[in-house]
């Protein structure tokens, strides 16, 4: 049989359902992770909570998502492990005769000098009384050297540029925007000009917490710098292990799941003024919600184990490091 071109059905449909359905769904998949990703981001602490059996009156703090530098970073230094004891002690004599030198220099003011005579102590002597006064005039004289205009050797010089930001000079430099104002006593920290020069801090900070002894350790490239008392979670519910700070929030607000937020300033926000979220460092998975470094408006707390898990600190204290530690200080907490 001879068919002719007449003969064969040319027309071409002009819709196809299956790709018509194809293509929505596609674009309904995008929306839906574009919207659970940002949901994500803003829900983003659940802040002194048990981790397997959370109560129903658990409590949900939400903080900003930190700004990513562009550049990747230099790893962290890990914090320093527990200490040795020292290869060339000395004697409680000499120890109190270099107390004494070093407690000199702080009265004439000679912070630097005084600085390198206690972390001398602290590195040599095996009295824990010479130690402990050690300590605590060394905190007192760290806390002054880095929040003043004070030059110490951890700081740099640097112009600022035309268009440059506060926060990306921190970013740049590796520590806090809160930490070159109050050294540079910038009270807007929107106001900076070209050719102002400022005086950085290079220092990199690290944290060992002692659940055993409830207290702190802030390390400055690995040398002592300052110890706080914290509290910490009751039925051994604080974890050990490496952590990084992956979260900073001021003021933070606690949303219960049950009833209303809890607003910054309620009593019953025990985050107090400060926020720091930790996450483990070897669980990706783990977004570090729930876990952190905060303040507290109950001071009888510290020293005691009364939290869910989380650590801390007196608001005034909490402040301070907070001032201190950037987004990616390595934590750790053993027992």
């Amino acid at each position: 049989m001879d068919f002719g071109l007449e003969d064969i059905d040319q027309t071409y449909p002009k819709r196809k359902p299956w790709m018509i359905i194809l293509t929505a769904a596609v674009l309904v998949g995008i929306v839906t992770f574009l919207y659970l990703r940002r949901r994500d981001d803003e829900n983003n602490v659940v802040a002194d909570v048990d981790k397997p059996d959370v109560p129903a009156d658990e409590i949900v703090a939400t903080a900003e998502v930190a700004v990513i530098v562009a550049d990747i970073p230099e790893p962290p230094p890990a914090p320093p492990e527990p200490p040795e004891p020292p290869e060339n002690p000395i004697a409680d004599g000499p120890a109190n005769a270099m107390l004494a030198k070093a407690e000199e220099a702080e009265k004439i003011g000679d912070l630097l000098g005084a600085r390198g005579q206690y972390l001398e102590i602290i590195r040599r002597t095996t009295d824990d009384k010479v130690r402990v006064n050690a300590e605590k005039r060394l905190g007192t004289i760290n806390i002054e050297l880095v929040l003043s205009d004070r030059r110490m050797p951890e700081k740099k010089l640097y112009k600022v540029r035309r268009r440059d930001r506060l926060e990306r000079i921190a970013q740049m430099h590796k520590t806090t925007q809160e930490l070159i104002q109050r050294s540079n006593g910038i009270k807007d920290r929107n106001r900076i000009r070209a050719g102002q020069t400022l005086k950085i801090f290079t220092g990199r900070f690290s944290i060992v917490v002692s659940k055993s002894r409830n207290d702190l350790v802030l390390y400055c490239n690995g040398d002592f710098f300052k110890r706080y008392r914290v509290g910490s979670g009751k039925r051994d519910s604080t974890e050990t292990g490496d952590f990084k700070v992956t979260l900073k929030k001021e003021k933070p607000t606690w949303y219960r799941r049950d009833g209303p937020p809890v607003k910054f300033g309620n009593k019953a926000n025990i985050l107090g003024t400060r926020w720091l979220a930790i996450k483990d460092i070897k669980a990706p998975q783990n977004d570090g919600r729930g876990f952190g470094i905060h303040g507290t408006w109950d001071n009888t707390s510290i020293g005691k184990y009364l939290s869910r898990g989380c650590i801390r600190m007196v608001n005034k204290e909490v402040e301070e490091l907070y001032s201190l530690v950037p987004i990616d200080t390595r934590v750790r907490i053993v027992k």
